[in-house]
This record gives structure tokens, sequence and C-alpha cells, in this order.
């Protein structure tokens, strides 16, 4: 089951609408455990990097002092290698880790990408999971993003 659901206003206005992103999460009950899970999508490169990272922040902060494992996933807009460098040091000051994801763009439009650089906009962070296979599915036609995947377990729980 599904419960105690949340949408979080991210940070900054996009400068064109006036528009703000958001982020959903989700508690799930697994049988006793719970299981958080955030979806996002941060602004896109029009928003400076410095903006776009302290959307990441806030989507890391609305955790709060929530204990138990964590799925994160979206597209982060990370439009260099230096922006993946960064967001990745974000999650970490939460101790959440990346799914690392095979080798490859998560997106289709070549052109939102610095110059010679693999266009890797869409992330997966884990928290107290144990990540096991993953993926980019390449031949998904819905978005110019592909869908970015992975199967997460659980670790046993602590010994009383």
């Amino acid at each position: 089951p599904i419960m105690n659901h949340r949408i979080l206003v991210l940070p900054h206005e996009t400068m064109l609408t006036g528009h703000r992103r958001i982020a959903v999460s989700a508690d799930i009950d697994l049988g006793g455990r719970t299981l958080r899970a955030v979806s996002l999508h941060t602004a896109t490169m029009i928003m400076d990097q410095d903006k776009r990272m302290e959307q990441a922040a806030a989507i890391r902060d609305s955790l709060g002092p929530y204990e138990g494992p964590v799925v994160m996933g979206g597209d982060f807009n990370t439009v260099s290698e230096y922006e993946v460098t960064l967001l990745r040091r974000v999650m970490r000051k939460l101790g959440m880790k990346t799914v690392r994801l095979p080798e490859g763009p998560t997106i289709a439009n070549k052109y939102k990408k610095m110059p010679g650089e693999t266009p890797v906009l869409d992330h997966i962070f884990v928290k107290d999971l144990v990540p096991g296979s993953r993926g980019i599915a390449t031949d998904a036609t819905a978005s110019d993003h592909y869908p970015v995947w992975a199967v997460v377990g659980l670790p046993p729980p602590a010994p009383e």
C-alpha cells in the first residue's frame, strides 16, 4: 500500500514562465518495512547550474529525519559530466548512493549536451537499498528521454 504521499514545490521559478517544478514522494508499505520513493524533474539548463543544484538539495533535504530506505529518481537535467559530479556530491551528503547505469546517453536528443560529452540527464539514487540489475531503455519512443530503471532489494533486517 501507498502511504503518506507528498508534493514538494522546488525552489526557483523558471525565467520564461514563472512556473516551479515539483517532486513527488510516497511511503510504500513492504509488509512491515517502509520504503520512500521519490520522483522528480528539476529545471532545464535555462536555469543556472547553482539553482538546479539547490533544487536537487531541496529534494534530498525533504527526506528530513526519515531513517528508512529510499529510492529517488528522475530527470535532474545534468547537462555536463561536471554537473553529474556536483549532483552526486549533493546526494552523498545525506547518504544517497548512485545507481550506476550502463554507459550511454539517457536522452535521444543529441543536442542536449556539452560538446564531446555523453548526455546523462536522468539518475537513480538509493539509500539503505541493494542495487541489482539496472538499465536504460533506449528503444522507448514516448519522450526524448529514455526510461532509466533499477531493481533494488532491501537489506536483511538488523538483528535485535
